[in-house]
């Protein structure tokens, strides 16, 4: 992303407009400057980095066959009840013309190992009960996310397809995101306060 910077030229003068000096633009690269992220929040990004790589290495390649053979025939049952004509065969959708592989990244795995790690990367200021909350509304957003994955690509084609798998991406992350923030941190004690 890169932003656009504007340079003020000389103070406006009653010359005329064709004589008068315009405004340089140049662009600069948009930065974040590290240097002022404390010690505590440097600790926290290097923990939840390390976790969910961990976590996803060792998430994606499980066995997951059944799990996956499920979640596209109920995707397949929803779609058929949308209106849609749609089957599933394995752990593969078949609607509008589309095949849809439900792979392990499809499974909520990847949405749970992201709250896992925020939850680990927060050590003792986490709050674990997040995960016994977040794992079934994980899976039951992520049923849901699917279902409108396959539906928008089978009704307008793979473009949109392929639009609203990123933009639903961006809403899982913020999803999880609020989760964190909802449950997963301890609260603090406002009688000790007082």
């Amino acid at each position: 992303m890169k932003v656009k910077v504007i340079a003020k030229g000389k103070q406006q003068t009653n010359e005329s407009p064709q004589t008068a000096e315009k405004p340089t633009t140049t662009e600069k690269p948009l930065a974040l400057d590290f240097s002022k992220i404390t010690a505590e929040e440097k600790t926290f990004l290097i923990r939840f980095l390390i976790a969910f790589a961990a976590l996803f290495i060792v998430a994606t390649p499980l066995p997951l066959t059944p799990l996956l053979e499920w979640i596209a025939h109920t995707e397949a049952d929803w779609l058929i009840f949308s209106g849609m004509l749609a089957y599933s065969d394995g752990a593969v959708v078949h609607a509008g013309g589309i095949a849809f592989e439900i792979v392990n990244e499809c499974s909520s795995l990847v949405m749970i190992a992201l709250l896992a790690s925020l939850l680990i990367a927060g050590g003792a200021k986490s709050d674990w009960k997040a995960l016994a909350i977040g794992i079934p509304v994980l899976f039951a957003f992520n049923l849901l996310r699917l279902f409108a994955t396959m539906w928008v690509g089978a009704t307008y084609g793979e473009a949109a397809l392929d639009t609203i798998h990123y933009l639903l991406w961006l809403v899982d992350s913020a999803f999880v995101l609020g989760l964190w923030i909802a449950f997963g941190r301890k609260k603090q004690d406002t009688n000790a306060e007082q």
